[in-house]
């Protein structure tokens, strides 16, 4: 078989790039992938149907699945206990009826909290994927049998839906037809690799389709012709070595458009140079999914502002930026620079170049995050003023400009990368801890001590309050709401982590647990 390197179309590519490598092509910097497997070509055929499932189940029901994405299975003080009944969480040895047959007029709330197991877990994947709410339940019925079947259980497919709640917008039919599709892509990648390099080493493809349906379950999307032309594209433009590396690390590019992948390797090329391109596709392989005319357009936004060096500097940091429509980078940096630094190009300049995907965000969106981190979390009036989540603004210089010192120093304490979260979600946070905690001061202290609860979608921060309230309730019993506030107030930054970064009803317990022996 013939060698799979670009020809003429790399000969092409290369001769527009910046390099100067006329006749290089990808192929000739790529390294060797790691892996378990060294040898030859591919001659066993490809992996069946049941050997990938049975392989994806036993990787889902591993440590490797995040605690944050178990079940939560405690029931809430507003349901009936007929609800609470019909919550427990799916499993193989406790199979729920997926078809609907025993209640035919049931709504899509109840199918959500019967298929994930709470109120909770069903909030939040409507939360995440709006378009839920036009789906019928015997569709999220029939998709979470159809995930069940496909991941090898109920916990497999509780925990694939909590991380990519846009997979019960699929048919049950693409389910089914996507581990296969993704098996053979890669087979093909692993084939052409070996071809390269007969001395590469590689995992068995059910492994590596097993850890990219655990890392991103939302590639069971992908079409099997989909994922075939994008598979191709891939190893034309990038070498078959590459592209299997860069499917590894991202397999979404998989359910890219070929198109797409083409034309935006070709970009990073004329815009990167050869060899710098394919480095920075190696760390950020996810910039092939942004289009060629966002790719050129950003770099002439950045070459234009800040001049050649600068650009390659900011780029090296971060190549993900070249992915940003050039209106969002304009307005961005205009926010920074005259809104945020008052004008001080070179201040704004300072501080952007060495955070660069700062410039993702639109310069509204800054300003009103900037003020509302100034205004409600740093300023130090007395607590009235935040008592209703109002962040008064009673010196009336709401509409002002930004004090630069004043900006800094929220940046410096709270971090930032607070700017680039809503204005509308950083008040909704601070709101929903202020009513658990029954203090502005208190979910103030929470937000400084842990800065990365502002991340938070407000609805999923207030759900998973109220379970914890549930907990605390439960553990301390009877009327305790004072009480379990001021447990929650003197603990403000761990109760942050908690909401943030390992959130489940068994840590909610537990934390609950604790916080009751500590008193």
């Amino acid at each position: 078989m013939a060698p799979l390197a670009l020809a003429a179309g790399m000969a092409c590519m290369s001769s527009k790039s910046r390099s100067g490598s006329g006749s290089g092509s990808f192929q000739k910097s790529l390294s060797q992938v790691p892996g378990k497997r060294r040898g030859g070509p591919l001659r066993r055929p490809p992996p069946s149907t049941s050997t990938l499932l049975a392989a994806t189940g036993r990787a889902f029901s591993c440590s490797r699945v995040p605690s944050v994405f178990r079940v939560f299975n405690l029931p809430s003080r507003s349901r009936s206990s007929k609800a609470v009944a019909s919550s427990s969480p799916i499993s193989q040895s406790q199979p729920l009826s997926l078809d609907g047959s025993e209640n035919r007029s049931e709504t899509l709330v109840e199918a959500l909290v019967d298929v994930l197991g709470s109120h909770v877990a069903a909030t939040e994947a409507i939360s995440r994927a709006a378009q839920l709410g036009l789906r019928k339940p015997e569709h999220v019925r029939a998709i979470a049998k159809a995930l069940t079947d496909v991941l090898g259980g109920g916990d497999a497919m509780v925990s694939a839906i909590s991380r990519s709640p846009a997979l019960l917008l699929c048919s049950a039919t693409s389910v089914r037809t996507a581990l296969p599709a993704i098996s053979h892509a890669l087979e093909s990648l692993q084939s052409a690799m070996l071809e390269e390099n007969p001395d590469a080493e590689v995992e068995e493809v059910e492994d590596v389709v097993a850890d990219l349906v655990v890392k991103v379950p939302s590639i069971l999307q992908v079409s099997p012709a989909g994922a075939r032309a994008s598979a191709d594209a891939l190893r034309v433009a990038l070498g078959a070595t590459l592209a299997h590396e860069v499917v590894s690390r991202s397999p979404r590019l998989l359910c890219s458009r070929a198109a797409t992948l083409t034309e935006s390797a070709d970009a990073c090329v004329r815009v990167l140079g050869l060899s710098e391109s394919t480095e920075l596709i190696r760390r950020t392989p996810s910039v092939l999914r942004s289009k060629a005319a966002t790719i050129e357009a950003a770099a002439d936004f950045f070459r234009e502002t800040f001049g050649e060096e600068q650009m390659q500097h900011m780029l090296g940091r971060n190549v993900s930026i070249l992915g940003t429509k050039r209106a969002t980078l304009e307005g961005s940096w205009q926010a920074w620079r005259d809104d945020v630094f008052g004008g001080d190009r070179e201040a704004a300049l300072d501080f952007v170049t060495k955070r660069p995907q700062l410039l993702r965000s639109k310069g509204e969106s800054i300003v009103g995050s900037v003020r509302v981190v100034h205004e409600r979390l740093l300023r130090r009036e007395p607590e009235k003023h935040f008592k209703d989540g109002g962040g008064d603004d009673s010196d009336g210089d709401g509409d002002s400009a930004l004090n630069p010192d004043d900006v800094l120093a929220a940046l410096r304490k709270i971090g930032p990368y607070a700017a680039t979260c809503k204005p509308e979600h950083i008040s909704g946070v601070i709101d929903a801890l202020s009513d658990a905690m029954g203090s502005a001061g208190a979910a103030r202290n929470t937000c400084l001590s842990y800065p990365r609860v502002l991340s938070l979608h407000p609805g999923t921060l207030r759900s998973r309050l109220t379970v914890l309230e549930s907990a605390l309730d439960d553990r301390l019993g009877g009327n305790s709401v004072d009480e379990r506030r001021r447990l929650l107030s003197e603990s403000s930054s761990t109760v942050g982590r908690l909401l943030r970064e390992s959130f489940d009803v068994t840590n909610a317990r537990a934390f609950a647990d604790k916080l009751c022996e500590d008193v």
